[in-house]
């Protein structure tokens, strides 16, 4: 066997650092962020690294921040357009027990996270996350599910005793902060007889919320007595909506604070016992762009067919569907 003698060089320092920070950063990246599970234009993907989940449906994204190092909260939720649907990372949902309303997932609270775990089922993804809370003797399941071209997210809250659990209230569906706009909401029936006619059901109505105002919707029977249980707010780009899945009497509070309207959707006032699991009421949002902030704001402006068709709208975009609706009052149309 043939031997070489190569000469020996110290190593600089500089060298070894290097080395050692490709070394730690380029496993730290490789580990970064995986797919665990995805269908059509939905997936789940987990950055072990920053401790975050991220779901994606229909071009709209979420990222959950999710690890037994952090609190939980909702880190982002984005369109294409790249407007931020959230404002400030924080948990979006609360528990009522024992007198006190809880942060969902805040470690100061007592809230410790057990499991993360991402399912398939068809073309529904979903994403359970599993906390203890062992002074008012609870474990809750916040579930999350997704659909592959569907830019909504479907949120509910599985509650269960353990050992001397305490009474929970005020089940709440959904609690985040967004940017402020004009706010959309649908009339329900107006009273309990269908029978009865009444020019006021479901008609669509709007406000602008003025600092420090409160928009106060809801239920005391059947969910759309008097209200649907939805809403829309307006972007530049986007639109934000919501509803809850719920039969019953709900509330819906929209308060214009100095960061955005800060919304708090879910249950009526109530009190249950806990003697066996308990599934809240289940919320759907999500962001998607479209043109209805265009829409409402010529309504508002008293704009005129023409200036419409002077705007430019981009293409092809949700948006462009104002412009070619006041071409069409002139019968030149481009695409329909």
């Amino acid at each position: 066997m043939l031997c070489v003698a190569l000469p020996m060089r110290r190593l600089s320092p500089r060298f070894v650092l290097t080395l050692l920070g490709a070394v730690v950063f380029g496993c730290s990246s490789a580990r970064a962020a995986t797919t665990l599970t995805s269908v059509g234009d939905a997936s789940i993907v987990h950055d072990e690294a920053a401790g975050t989940w991220t779901m994606n449906a229909g071009a709209t994204r979420m990222t959950l921040a999710l690890d037994a190092g952090r609190d939980f909260a909702i880190v982002s939720l984005t369109t294409p357009s790249g407007a931020a649907w959230n404002v400030g990372a924080s948990p979006d949902t609360v528990l009522r027990v024992g007198g006190q309303t809880l942060p969902f997932g805040r470690r100061s609270a007592g809230f410790a996270l057990r499991t993360v775990v991402p399912t398939a089922n068809g073309d529904r993804l979903q994403l359970d996350a599993t906390f203890d809370l062992a002074s008012a003797g609870l474990q809750l399941t916040r579930h999350y599910a997704i659909a592959a071209g569907s830019p909504a997210f479907e949120a509910w809250t599985t509650y269960k005793p353990r050992a001397n659990a305490k009474a929970i209230a005020d089940l709440d569906a959904l609690q985040l902060t967004v940017p402020a706009g004009a706010v959309h909401w649908v009339n329900g029936l107006q009273g309990s007889a269908a029978d009865v006619r009444n020019d006021a059901a479901f008609t669509l109505q709007q406000r602008v919320l003025a600092n420090g105002e409160t928009l106060a919707l809801g239920a005391q029977g059947r969910s759309s007595e008097q209200t649907v249980p939805w809403f829309a707010v307006d972007g530049e780009q986007d639109e934000f909506f919501a509803a809850l899945m719920w039969s019953g009497a709900w509330s819906l509070s929209i308060t214009r604070g100095r960061s955005g309207l800060e919304v708090s959707f879910g249950l009526a006032p109530m009190t249950t016992s806990m003697t066996g699991p308990v599934d809240g009421p289940h919320a759907i949002f999500g962001a998607v762009r479209g043109g209805l902030a265009e829409a409402t704001a010529a309504l508002r402006l008293e704009s005129t067919v023409e200036e419409l068709i002077r705007t430019i709208h981009a293409h092809p975009t949700f948006a462009e569907a104002v412009g070619e609706a006041a071409h069409a009052v002139h019968g030149v149309a481009i695409h329909v």
